[in-house]
């Protein structure tokens, strides 16, 4: 029996552990199912209706008794409700929007025939009804965008379901939790991702540009006050050399780069009276010194000779004299230049070619850079730490689930404003997607981003720009990415939602939806550079190699020695 307590006692605690632990988790899942159901509990479609106010007049004909019994087949079948989105569905808006038409086009019609209703109705989302069994289902419009937002569209949905119509929403919606309570969410069927959408800066298109962009104004000045430098260094040896030593622009030349033979070379063809204009003090020195020698050694000569010495042989010692002194002359007068001017020279050499070596370096590492990497256009600064100043220069579309998500993107836990107060949203606010970007495009106006997801922002990129006038940012962090679908409420039949999310798979897994949004048209795609354009390498050919190329040419087939 102690034997038995002992091992009562001994595995007792393992098992009260098991329970607190089963009893805590059941306690959590109970807790959050609570949470979620209060959630709900607090969610009031109507009360959020009212607080939209002119935004939230959602299907106007549906409230006007004159129009009121053709909604009467949305009671027994779904009706698609869908809005002007000019990615998705596009249509004539003055049309639909003006004072006599506008709630006679809200009238359901059966999706099928969306062709027959207006002519300028198209769109890949009224094309995916199409594919699907929803083709025999209603379409209807919910009116203008000035009128109802997105927010609006699915408050209202939720209202009409109370009364007994069914509608699901067409375009792509976003899964968030109060859209839970009432509604149901189809099949995905457009995978996307947040995307920030502004004017390029430092962008180059031009050959030009790309060869000065890649150094900033204050590089370019380094570099041309150093050049000048060199350039003033050549005049001045080019000026000493040849002006005040009365050295030949050759000689000049070839002591300047430092060939020893073709300096002495070239010296020797300067004539007799060149040598004699040189004005140097060297020269003047060389000249005294040789005359100094011969004097002397005329006056051993004259006291050792003859007094019966021919006439013609002192012609002939005064004409070797006369020829020795002049090749000592000259000799003493190119050594000495020679001597003189190469540690200088040298030196110049040494720097120059460092110059070059590291402009070279620097320059050749920067244009690659530049040319490979100025399509990645980055946010400097991480999105969640955007200041209320900073989010000024941002507009999002007004009332609807990329704002929201915007929202808690750059206002993690409400610590910068709660929200609740429109006036103090810093972003500003468009109605339209085309509203936001052509803020973007103002010169004059402050916003200088546009969020948006990446199918619409490309798309909008090349139906109003070239697609040079703005570009996608990147960011630092990963910005939202969502599946996105129909959102059905309530009143739709629970196997009805089952077997259109069923042909929405369908549709994905073929690759027919594939198909569908490769069609919508042209869309800006981001520039990546694989190769340097020849006109990069053409500009500086032609102004460092091809001078000093044709000059080479010129002399080797056009200079002559002089005789």
């Amino acid at each position: 029996m102690r034997g038995e307590r002992k091992y009562l006692n001994h595995v007792k605690p393992p098992h009260l552990r098991i329970i607190a632990c089963v009893y805590f988790s059941t306690l959590f899942l109970y807790c959050t199912a609570n949470e979620i159901d209060d959630r709900c509990e607090h969610y009031n479609p109507e009360a959020r209706l009212r607080e939209a106010g002119k935004l939230g007049n959602c299907l106007s004909a549906l409230s006007d008794p004159q129009f009121r019994e053709k909604f009467e087949v949305c009671k027994k079948r779904i009706c698609f409700i869908y809005m002007y989105d000019p990615t998705f569905v596009r249509f004539d808006q003055k049309h639909f929007e003006s004072a006599e038409n506008e709630k006679r086009m809200q009238l359901p019609f059966r999706c099928k025939s969306w062709q027959n209703w207006h002519r300028s109705l198209d769109g890949i989302a009224i094309e995916l009804i199409e594919e699907t069994s929803a083709r025999d289902d209603y379409c209807v419009w919910a009116g203008p965008s000035d009128s109802c937002t997105w927010n609006a569209m699915v408050d209202y949905t939720a209202v009409a379901a109370r009364r007994g119509y069914q509608f699901a929403i067409v375009g792509p919606l976003l899964e968030f939790p109060h859209r839970k309570c009432e509604h149901f969410a189809s099949g995905s069927w457009l995978d996307n991702t947040m995307v920030i959408i502004g004017k390029p800066e430092n962008m180059a298109r031009s050959p030009f540009g790309q060869l000065t962009e890649p150094f900033t104004n204050g590089a370019w000045i380094v570099v041309g006050v150093t050049v000048g430098m060199f350039i003033a260094m050549c005049l001045l040896i080019v000026w000493r050399f040849h002006v005040l030593q009365g050295k030949s622009l050759v000689t000049a030349y070839f002591i300047f780069m430092g060939d020893r033979a073709a300096a002495l070379a070239a010296g020797k063809q300067i004539d007799e009276n060149d040598l004699r204009r040189a004005g140097s003090m060297l020269s003047r020195k060389c000249t005294q010194d040789a005359m100094r020698s011969n004097d002397l050694e005329a006056a051993k000569s004259t006291r050792s000779d003859d007094s019966e010495e021919s006439e013609s042989a002192q012609m002939d010692n005064k004409l070797d004299h006369v020829v020795g002194n002049s090749i000592d002359e000259e000799s003493c007068i190119d050594d000495s230049f020679l001597t003189k001017f190469s540690l200088a020279t040298s030196l110049f050499r040494i720097s120059l070619i460092a110059f070059i070596a590291m402009f070279s370096l620097f320059y050749e590492v920067a244009v690659v850079n530049f040319l490979f990497q100025q399509q990645r256009i980055e946010i400097p600064k991480s999105i969640g730490q955007l200041s209320t100043l900073e989010l000024r220069q941002y507009c999002v579309l007004k009332d609807t689930g990329l704002e929201n998500i915007w929202n808690n993107t750059v206002n993690p836990n409400g610590i910068k404003f709660d929200g609740s107060d429109e006036k103090e949203i810093p972003w500003k606010r468009c109605v339209h997607a085309q509203e936001c970007l052509d803020w973007v495009l103002d010169d004059d106006n402050p916003v200088q981003f546009f969020v948006s997801y990446e199918m619409e922002g490309r798309y909008l990129m090349h139906s109003r720009t070239n697609c040079e006038a703005v570009a996608i940012y990147e960011t630092r962090e990963t910005l939202h990415q969502f599946n996105s679908g129909w959102l059905f409420n309530e009143r739709v039949p629970r196997k009805r939602r089952r077997e259109l999310g069923r042909e929405l798979v369908t549709l994905k897994v073929n690759g027919r939806l594939t198909q569908l949004l490769n069609s919508l048209g042209p869309r800006c795609k981001p520039e990546v550079t694989s190769s340097i354009n020849f006109p990069v390498l053409l500009v500086p050919i032609l102004f460092l190699v091809v001078p000093s190329m044709t000059c080479s040419a010129v002399v080797a087939m056009c200079w002559r020695r002089r005789k």
